[in-house]
């Protein structure tokens, strides 16, 4: 009976171990899921928060850049913002703040790219205009 008790007690603990393992991804095991081709990444100042990307260079019929992307919380092993588009520029404007930028095929005159931004804040999880 005891040692039935104490096999109990080490399956137990391995299970949850196990899925304690399965739930604290890093930020490149959530990338290789996510991604089939390389990935780049981009930290913050203090290597908190990390964008992880891939950009699909596109083809002669479709030459723009598909870009996808999430923000990840390398603290909190938690995806924090995932999104993709055509033509891309991510980049941190201060440790808690990404500036995402879709640039159009042709912008118009007196236009420029802080016009097609919006800056999303890591700690609130808010999208606003750049």
């Amino acid at each position: 009976m005891k040692i039935v008790k104490q096999t109990m007690i080490i399956i137990s603990l391995a299970i949850s171990s196990l899925v304690a393992c399965n739930a604290s991804k890093t930020y490149e095991q959530a990338a290789n899921d996510k991604f089939d081709t390389e990935v780049q990444y981009t930290f913050n100042s203090d290597s908190t928060y990390v964008i992880c990307y891939n950009k699909d260079e596109g083809s002669i019929k479709n030459p723009r850049t598909q870009t996808s992307y999430f923000i990840y919380d390398v603290g909190k092993s938690k995806i924090l913002k995932e999104g993709s588009g055509e033509n891309l520029v991510l980049s941190f404007e201060s440790d808690t703040e990404v500036k995402i930028t879709q640039i159009p095929g042709v912008m118009r005159q007196g236009e420029t790219r802080d016009d097609y931004s919006k800056v999303y804040n890591v700690k609130t999880g808010e999208l606003k205009d750049f």
